[in-house]
Protein backbone atom coordinates (compact mmCIF):
# COMPACT_ATOMS: atom_id res chain seq x y z
CA UNK A 1 0.00 0.00 0.00
CA UNK A 2 2.78 2.09 0.06
CA UNK A 3 2.76 5.11 -2.23
CA UNK A 4 -0.89 4.62 -3.36
CA UNK A 5 -3.93 7.15 -2.06
CA UNK A 6 -6.46 6.25 0.55
CA UNK A 7 -8.68 5.30 -2.27
CA UNK A 8 -6.58 2.56 -3.91
CA UNK A 9 -5.44 1.09 -0.96
CA UNK A 10 -9.01 0.46 0.31
CA UNK A 11 -10.24 -0.80 -3.58
CA UNK A 12 -7.15 -2.97 -3.13
CA UNK A 13 -8.72 -4.74 0.14
CA UNK A 14 -11.89 -4.66 -0.93
CA UNK A 15 -10.19 -6.80 -4.82
CA UNK A 16 -7.94 -9.24 -2.43
CA UNK A 17 -10.95 -9.88 -0.17
CA UNK A 18 -13.76 -10.38 -2.78
CA UNK A 19 -11.27 -13.20 -4.36
CA UNK A 20 -11.00 -15.03 -0.78
CA UNK A 21 -15.07 -15.43 -1.22
CA UNK A 22 -15.86 -12.98 1.85
CA UNK A 23 -18.97 -11.40 0.21
CA UNK A 24 -20.20 -8.48 2.08
CA UNK A 25 -23.48 -8.94 3.87
CA UNK A 26 -27.18 -6.86 3.38
CA UNK A 27 -25.33 -4.09 6.20
CA UNK A 28 -21.99 -4.57 4.68
CA UNK A 29 -19.86 -6.71 6.50
CA UNK A 30 -18.77 -9.79 5.23
CA UNK A 31 -18.69 -13.20 6.11
CA UNK A 32 -16.59 -15.89 5.26
CA UNK A 33 -17.15 -18.82 2.54
CA UNK A 34 -18.77 -21.40 5.69
CA UNK A 35 -20.74 -18.30 7.11
CA UNK A 36 -18.85 -16.70 9.78
CA UNK A 37 -18.91 -13.23 10.44
CA UNK A 38 -16.02 -10.94 9.79
CA UNK A 39 -16.75 -9.33 13.71
CA UNK A 40 -13.97 -8.81 16.09
CA UNK A 41 -13.35 -7.54 19.68
CA UNK A 42 -10.43 -4.55 19.34
CA UNK A 43 -8.31 -4.14 22.65
CA UNK A 44 -6.45 -0.87 23.07
CA UNK A 45 -4.08 -0.63 25.89
CA UNK A 46 -4.76 2.53 27.04
CA UNK A 47 -0.67 3.40 28.24
CA UNK A 48 1.37 5.04 27.87
CA UNK A 49 0.94 7.67 24.93
CA UNK A 50 -3.19 7.44 25.34
CA UNK A 51 -4.75 9.79 23.27
CA UNK A 52 -2.76 8.32 20.23
CA UNK A 53 -3.65 4.80 20.59
CA UNK A 54 -7.29 5.94 20.40
CA UNK A 55 -6.93 7.83 17.60
CA UNK A 56 -5.40 5.09 15.78
CA UNK A 57 -8.08 2.67 16.84
CA UNK A 58 -10.78 4.84 15.70
CA UNK A 59 -8.61 5.23 12.23
CA UNK A 60 -8.43 1.31 12.16
CA UNK A 61 -11.73 0.56 12.77
CA UNK A 62 -12.86 3.20 10.43
CA UNK A 63 -10.87 1.82 7.98
CA UNK A 64 -11.93 -2.17 8.47
CA UNK A 65 -15.39 -1.00 7.84
CA UNK A 66 -14.83 0.58 4.62
CA UNK A 67 -13.61 -3.03 3.44
CA UNK A 68 -16.18 -5.04 5.16
CA UNK A 69 -15.01 -5.65 8.77
CA UNK A 70 -16.73 -4.89 11.78
CA UNK A 71 -15.09 -4.28 15.18
CA UNK A 72 -18.17 -5.33 17.68
CA UNK A 73 -16.33 -4.66 20.25
CA UNK A 74 -14.01 -1.71 21.46
CA UNK A 75 -12.29 -2.49 24.17
CA UNK A 76 -10.08 -0.25 25.93
CA UNK A 77 -7.80 -1.97 29.00
CA UNK A 78 -5.21 -1.02 31.46
CA UNK A 79 -1.72 -2.19 30.66
CA UNK A 80 -2.10 -5.16 33.64
CA UNK A 81 -5.17 -5.83 31.81
CA UNK A 82 -4.11 -6.00 28.40
CA UNK A 83 -1.29 -8.60 29.53
CA UNK A 84 -3.69 -10.85 31.07
CA UNK A 85 -6.39 -10.51 28.18
CA UNK A 86 -3.75 -10.76 25.48
CA UNK A 87 -0.64 -12.79 26.79
CA UNK A 88 -1.23 -14.60 29.99
CA UNK A 89 -5.10 -15.83 28.94
CA UNK A 90 -5.43 -19.59 28.17
CA UNK A 91 -5.33 -20.24 24.74
CA UNK A 92 -8.98 -21.13 24.41
CA UNK A 93 -10.24 -18.01 26.32
CA UNK A 94 -8.79 -15.12 24.07
CA UNK A 95 -11.30 -14.03 22.00
CA UNK A 96 -10.49 -10.83 20.39
CA UNK A 97 -9.16 -10.24 16.74
CA UNK A 98 -7.33 -7.43 17.28
CA UNK A 99 -4.80 -6.06 20.04
CA UNK A 100 -3.42 -2.40 19.93
CA UNK A 101 0.22 -2.82 21.86
CA UNK A 102 3.46 -1.20 20.59
CA UNK A 103 6.68 -1.62 20.76
CA UNK A 104 7.52 1.11 17.85
CA UNK A 105 9.61 0.59 14.77
CA UNK A 106 12.84 -1.26 15.47
CA UNK A 107 15.85 -0.77 13.40
CA UNK A 108 17.36 -3.80 13.08
CA UNK A 109 14.49 -6.84 12.06
CA UNK A 110 16.13 -9.02 14.92
CA UNK A 111 16.07 -6.40 17.67
CA UNK A 112 12.01 -7.91 18.38
CA UNK A 113 13.59 -11.04 18.35
CA UNK A 114 13.45 -12.42 21.84
CA UNK A 115 9.91 -11.63 21.94
CA UNK A 116 8.78 -14.73 20.04
CA UNK A 117 10.98 -17.25 22.18
CA UNK A 118 9.62 -16.77 26.05
CA UNK A 119 7.37 -19.19 26.77
CA UNK A 120 3.45 -19.41 25.58
CA UNK A 121 2.58 -18.09 29.16
CA UNK A 122 4.59 -15.33 29.18
CA UNK A 123 4.85 -11.98 26.80
CA UNK A 124 5.12 -13.91 23.28
CA UNK A 125 3.75 -11.94 20.10
CA UNK A 126 3.13 -14.99 18.09
CA UNK A 127 1.49 -17.66 21.18
CA UNK A 128 -0.61 -14.70 22.44
CA UNK A 129 -2.36 -15.26 18.42
CA UNK A 130 -2.67 -18.89 18.87
CA UNK A 131 0.21 -20.10 16.17
CA UNK A 132 1.82 -22.38 17.88
CA UNK A 133 -1.28 -24.13 18.29
CA UNK A 134 -2.89 -23.92 14.65
CA UNK A 135 0.97 -24.76 13.18
CA UNK A 136 3.33 -25.73 15.37
CA UNK A 137 5.87 -27.31 13.10
CA UNK A 138 6.62 -23.99 11.67
CA UNK A 139 6.17 -22.32 15.24
CA UNK A 140 9.08 -24.25 16.42
CA UNK A 141 11.34 -23.80 13.18
CA UNK A 142 10.64 -19.97 13.52
CA UNK A 143 11.76 -20.17 17.26
CA UNK A 144 14.86 -22.43 16.54
CA UNK A 145 15.57 -19.93 14.14
CA UNK A 146 15.42 -17.03 16.57
CA UNK A 147 17.11 -18.44 19.27
CA UNK A 148 20.46 -19.50 16.56
CA UNK A 149 20.45 -15.72 15.95
CA UNK A 150 21.07 -14.78 18.90
CA UNK A 151 24.14 -16.19 19.17
CA UNK A 152 25.22 -15.88 16.31
CA UNK A 153 28.45 -13.39 15.77
CA UNK A 154 29.63 -13.40 11.74
CA UNK A 155 27.33 -10.81 9.88
CA UNK A 156 26.75 -13.14 6.48
CA UNK A 157 25.08 -15.55 9.27
CA UNK A 158 23.00 -13.55 11.02
CA UNK A 159 21.56 -12.06 7.86
CA UNK A 160 20.45 -14.92 5.78
CA UNK A 161 18.90 -16.45 9.42
CA UNK A 162 17.28 -13.40 9.36
CA UNK A 163 16.43 -13.80 5.89
CA UNK A 164 14.52 -17.21 6.64
CA UNK A 165 12.61 -15.45 9.93
CA UNK A 166 10.95 -13.22 7.41
CA UNK A 167 10.61 -15.60 5.05
CA UNK A 168 8.55 -17.50 7.40
CA UNK A 169 6.43 -14.82 8.44
CA UNK A 170 5.71 -13.72 4.92
CA UNK A 171 4.51 -16.48 3.81
CA UNK A 172 2.53 -17.91 7.61
CA UNK A 173 1.45 -14.45 8.45
CA UNK A 174 1.18 -15.50 12.13
CA UNK A 175 1.54 -11.95 13.21
CA UNK A 176 0.20 -8.98 10.88
CA UNK A 177 1.56 -5.54 12.24
CA UNK A 178 -0.89 -2.78 11.08
CA UNK A 179 0.92 0.54 12.26
CA UNK A 180 4.00 2.08 14.27
CA UNK A 181 3.62 4.82 16.22
CA UNK A 182 6.03 6.79 18.26
CA UNK A 183 5.97 4.75 21.54
CA UNK A 184 6.84 7.65 23.82
CA UNK A 185 6.67 11.08 23.66
CA UNK A 186 9.20 13.30 25.82
CA UNK A 187 8.56 16.64 27.09
CA UNK A 188 12.30 18.46 27.56
CA UNK A 189 13.81 21.54 28.48
CA UNK A 190 15.69 23.62 25.50
CA UNK A 191 17.79 25.07 28.48
CA UNK A 192 18.83 21.56 28.79
CA UNK A 193 18.55 19.83 25.73
CA UNK A 194 19.79 22.33 22.67
CA UNK A 195 20.40 21.62 18.91
CA UNK A 196 18.84 17.88 19.24
CA UNK A 197 20.08 16.43 15.68
CA UNK A 198 17.38 14.01 14.79
CA UNK A 199 18.95 12.32 12.20
CA UNK A 200 22.39 10.78 13.77
CA UNK A 201 20.83 9.85 17.37
CA UNK A 202 19.92 7.02 18.97
CA UNK A 203 17.61 6.19 21.44
CA UNK A 204 17.31 3.33 23.74
CA UNK A 205 13.81 2.06 23.17
CA UNK A 206 11.20 1.46 25.53
CA UNK A 207 11.08 -2.40 25.77
CA UNK A 208 14.29 -3.17 27.79
CA UNK A 209 16.47 -4.31 24.54
CA UNK A 210 19.56 -3.19 24.40
CA UNK A 211 19.91 -2.04 20.75
CA UNK A 212 19.49 1.60 19.46
CA UNK A 213 16.27 2.39 17.91
CA UNK A 214 15.76 4.99 15.39
CA UNK A 215 13.94 8.35 17.61
CA UNK A 216 11.50 9.88 15.22
CA UNK A 217 10.01 5.74 15.33
CA UNK A 218 10.40 4.81 19.00
CA UNK A 219 10.07 8.62 20.63
CA UNK A 220 8.73 11.80 20.35
CA UNK A 221 10.76 14.77 21.47
CA UNK A 222 8.30 17.48 22.56
CA UNK A 223 9.85 21.01 23.34
CA UNK A 224 8.48 23.11 26.02
CA UNK A 225 8.29 26.70 25.00
CA UNK A 226 10.89 25.70 22.09
CA UNK A 227 11.89 28.61 19.04
CA UNK A 228 13.55 28.01 16.44
CA UNK A 229 17.29 29.28 16.76
CA UNK A 230 17.99 32.27 14.85
CA UNK A 231 21.23 31.12 12.28
CA UNK A 232 24.57 32.21 13.36
CA UNK A 233 27.09 34.18 10.62
CA UNK A 234 29.89 31.59 9.94
CA UNK A 235 32.73 33.24 9.87
CA UNK A 236 34.95 33.87 6.69
CA UNK A 237 38.53 30.93 6.62
CA UNK A 238 41.29 32.99 7.97
CA UNK A 239 39.45 35.92 9.95
CA UNK A 240 38.70 35.08 13.78
CA UNK A 241 34.76 35.91 14.81
CA UNK A 242 34.23 38.91 15.98
CA UNK A 243 33.41 38.92 19.90
CA UNK A 244 29.69 39.25 20.92
CA UNK A 245 28.39 42.68 21.67
CA UNK A 246 27.42 41.02 24.98
CA UNK A 247 29.35 39.10 26.59
CA UNK A 248 28.63 37.25 29.63
CA UNK A 249 30.82 37.30 32.35
CA UNK A 250 33.86 34.66 32.94
CA UNK A 251 32.76 32.07 35.31
CA UNK A 252 35.41 31.78 38.18
CA UNK A 253 38.06 29.56 38.15
CA UNK A 254 37.08 25.83 38.55
CA UNK A 255 33.58 26.34 38.22
CA UNK A 256 31.53 24.85 35.36
CA UNK A 257 30.08 27.80 32.77
CA UNK A 258 25.86 27.31 33.38
CA UNK A 259 24.02 27.70 29.62
CA UNK A 260 21.73 30.75 29.85
CA UNK A 261 18.66 30.41 30.25
CA UNK A 262 17.48 31.90 27.02
CA UNK A 263 14.08 31.01 25.00
CA UNK A 264 16.34 31.32 21.81
CA UNK A 265 18.62 28.04 21.98
CA UNK A 266 22.49 29.00 21.54
CA UNK A 267 24.52 26.88 19.72
CA UNK A 268 25.12 23.63 21.62
CA UNK A 269 26.95 23.67 24.64
CA UNK A 270 29.77 21.19 25.77
CA UNK A 271 27.52 18.39 27.77
CA UNK A 272 28.47 18.11 31.24
CA UNK A 273 29.19 15.06 32.75
CA UNK A 274 26.93 12.53 34.59
CA UNK A 275 23.80 10.63 33.01
CA UNK A 276 21.32 12.97 30.68
CA UNK A 277 17.70 13.32 32.01
CA UNK A 278 16.43 11.38 29.16
CA UNK A 279 18.50 8.04 29.96
CA UNK A 280 17.13 8.64 33.23
CA UNK A 281 13.55 9.15 32.27
CA UNK A 282 14.36 5.83 29.87
CA UNK A 283 15.41 3.95 32.55
CA UNK A 284 12.82 4.60 34.94
CA UNK A 285 10.42 3.71 32.39
CA UNK A 286 11.74 0.91 31.78
CA UNK A 287 12.06 -0.44 35.05
CA UNK A 288 8.37 0.74 35.42
CA UNK A 289 6.96 -1.42 32.85
CA UNK A 290 9.26 -4.81 33.95
CA UNK A 291 7.55 -4.21 37.64
CA UNK A 292 4.16 -3.75 36.44
CA UNK A 293 4.59 -7.06 33.84
CA UNK A 294 5.62 -9.07 37.01
CA UNK A 295 3.15 -8.01 38.92
CA UNK A 296 0.49 -8.85 36.32
CA UNK A 297 2.09 -12.39 35.81
CA UNK A 298 1.77 -13.07 39.60
CA UNK A 299 -1.89 -11.75 39.33
CA UNK A 300 -2.53 -14.37 37.12
CA UNK A 301 -0.83 -16.93 38.41
CA UNK A 302 -2.61 -16.41 41.81
CA UNK A 303 -5.80 -16.10 40.21
CA UNK A 304 -5.50 -19.64 38.15
CA UNK A 305 -4.76 -21.44 41.67
CA UNK A 306 -7.85 -20.74 42.92
CA UNK A 307 -9.89 -21.41 39.93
Amino acid sequence: GWGKTHEERIAEANAILDSLGFTKGPDGIRVTPNGTRLSFKYIVEMQPITSPRLRTAEAITGYLKEIGIEISQFVPLSIPDTFRAVFFAPDNAKDWGFAEYTDGEPAYSWSDVTWFLMPPSGINYLAATGWHISEPEVAAQHAELCRNVLFMQDYDDIAETVRQIIKIQAEHLPLITIVFYPLWIWAYRTDKIINWNFDIVTKWQGGGFHIPWRPLAVCELTPVGWTPPSPSPSPSPGVSPSPSPSPSPSPSPGVSPRPSPTPTPTPTPTPSAGMPTEQILAITIIIIIIIIAIAAYLLYKRKTKKT
